[in-house]
């Protein structure tokens, strides 16, 4: 029963927004911050880490802004 369920919600997964995020959020956002972490404990390139570290974050706030954008253009 597992099995099944789980090839289903493989096939579900698209190339819609919501997944790529999602995608983005669980797969590469973890290997980001260890990087963001391991620059910072060398003391190098600040900027980047600071960057890196606020990556995942402004990912969330792109999903929101393009949500907003299709809410005025389009309304509900």
């Amino acid at each position: 029963m597992r099995e099944r369920t789980r090839r289903r919600h493989i096939a579900a997964l698209g190339l819609d927004f919501g997944t790529l995020v999602e995608l983005f959020l669980h797969g590469v956002a973890p290997v980001v911050a260890a990087a963001a972490a391991l620059l910072a404990v060398k003391d190098k390139w600040i900027a980047l880490t600071t960057l890196l570290a606020c990556l995942p974050a402004l990912a969330k706030w792109i999903g929101f802004v393009a949500f907003f954008i299709a809410i005025m253009i389009y309304g509900f």
